[in-house]
């Protein structure tokens, strides 16, 4: 639960790494810096705005959406053709 800059790969397959970025930047729990054109400068933006501790703060304190406490066993059990836990 800590405020993150998150850079996502431009190439990477159906563009995931933004779409995953953008679920947390809307919940207002990290910022997105896309690789580009004046990127080094959004990126400094991004972690000067992180430096202020009131905007930290903020942006720890917001909710979280819940998330799966066993989202890794169940991938590991999908992989390995066993049964998800909990099932």
């Amino acid at each position: 639960n800590r405020p993150a800059i998150l850079i996502p790969y431009p190439h990477a397959q159906g563009n995931h790494q933004l779409v995953n970025a953008k679920l947390l930047a809307d919940q207002g729990k990290a910022l997105i810096v896309e690789e580009g054109s004046d990127d080094s400068n959004r990126l400094k933006c991004a972690i000067e705005s992180l430096t202020k501790a009131s905007a930290y703060e903020a942006m720890r304190k917001r909710p979280a959406l819940s998330r799966s406490k066993t989202a890794a066993a169940a991938i590991a059990c999908g992989a390995l053709g066993l049964v998800k836990p909990g099932a």
